[in-house]
């Protein structure tokens, strides 16, 4: 059970408490975007009740391959992918088409709709929770509503390559596609103006799992069998719309508050991609420690995100990643030759179960590596749920 420094103070926050400061958090910011939205209009004649309509009915394409141009640094917001991008693009309702060969400035669109000033629709906080090469993540609030969100800029002056845009609305008709199931970070709403990209997602105060982990020390099994449920349902969510997520690591994993037991969400689909049964990928990405053999030799399929979710056990147990070395080719040498490490003191106390449960995971053959189904019915993640 992992113990939050407010309960090792012997402080009980209560929901009412939480539920207060975020009612005052909220009136706040309420009442500066109101302040806000009112200059903004004044100055540029806009009739509130005019405002465009949501994200939902845009028309967005999404590349069929991408780069890793759109993923963020800090506080759970993913980094280090990698990503080779090629010239063909599949939109969200799963069509194939032809990139085209132009070039990509910053006044160009990326979302490929109009215009917007994110002012006149939500207020966008000072404080970073995250930043990247490309921007920074903020919380935000909504207007109409006044719930808090976090909202993900991206600078356009940044985005110099046609292939950088394709990724990043990629990364939009992903988020899209999935968006409503519980283990995935939903995002709310998409925006661009002259000089930035805005994505506006729920917020999850609780950080990211490498974070959570370091901090307050490796998982209990009962707790890693949670994770692994959870993110098991979410990635087959994701298979089953035609989606490979292709980075799945703790930093990629949010939680949605800093209790013992949070609720986590797959984030970050700034490398994911479209595909479909049978195909196979060229396309080199993800992140070192997490990327499968079959990634590194050139030529994979769903079942990579398999081995990225066996890694991400491994390290909820024991703290590290399974494949660890100095250099990026050591790391690929070692998966692709060595067999997974169990020799370390903290694999004593655990189950027989899990550890075949995340050897079956990480089996270097990609055809005899245990499915997603069979990870949901493997007796280790039944019974320790269970018991949850």
């Amino acid at each position: 059970m992992l113990v939050s420094p407010r309960q090792a103070e012997g402080v009980q926050p209560t929901a009412a408490a939480a539920e207060s400061r975020g009612a005052k958090a909220a009136a706040s910011w309420h009442a500066a975007f109101a302040r806000r939205r009112a200059t903004v209009e004044g100055r540029a004649g806009v009739n509130p009740r005019r405002r465009s309509d949501s994200f939902k009915g845009s028309s967005i394409t999404g590349a069929g391959s991408s780069c890793g141009g759109s993923s963020f640094g800090s506080s759970g917001w993913g980094s280090s992918s990698m990503s080779r991008s090629s010239s063909m693009s599949r939109s969200s309702s799963g069509s194939l088409a032809r990139s085209d060969s132009t070039g990509f400035g910053p006044s160009r669109f990326v979302l490929r709709q109009r215009y917007e000033d994110i002012g006149l629709r939500y207020l966008v906080h000072k404080e970073q929770l995250g930043t990247g090469e490309y921007g920074a993540v903020r919380p935000c609030v909504e207007a109409d509503s006044g719930r808090l969100l976090a909202c993900k800029t991206i600078r356009k002056q940044q985005i110099t390559k046609h292939e950088d845009a394709e990724a990043i609305r990629t990364e939009v008709a992903c988020l899209w596609e999935v968006r409503g199931h519980p283990g995935i970070i939903t995002m709310h709403d998409a925006l661009e103006d002259g000089k930035r990209v805005h994505l506006v997602m729920e917020l999850c105060e609780g950080g990211d799992l490498f974070r959570r982990v370091n901090q307050r020390g490796a998982l209990s099994e009962r707790s890693a069998a949670r994770v692994c449920k959870a993110l098991a349902l979410a990635v087959l969510h994701c298979h089953r719309h035609g989606i490979m997520h292709r980075d799945i690591k703790p930093k990629n994993v949010l939680l949605l508050d800093d209790s013992d037991e949070p609720h986590i969400k797959l984030s970050d689909f700034g490398v994911a991609t479209f595909f479909e049964d049978g195909d196979l990928l060229t396309e080199f990405a993800g992140t070192t420690q997490y990327i499968a053999p079959e990634v590194w030799k050139g030529q994979y399929g769903r079942e990579a995100d398999i081995w990225g979710l066996g890694a991400l056990l491994y390290f909820c147990i024991a703290g590290v990643s399974p494949y660890r070395a100095p250099t990026k080719q050591q790391v690929a040498e070692a998966v692709l030759t060595q067999g997974v490490d169990f020799s370390l003191p903290c694999w004593r106390r655990v189950t027989p179960e899990c550890i075949d449960l995340i050897a079956s995971m990480l089996n270097k053959d990609p055809y005899g590596r245990i499915t997603l189904v069979e990870v949901l019915q493997h007796p280790w993640v039944r019974r320790r749920h269970a018991n949850a």
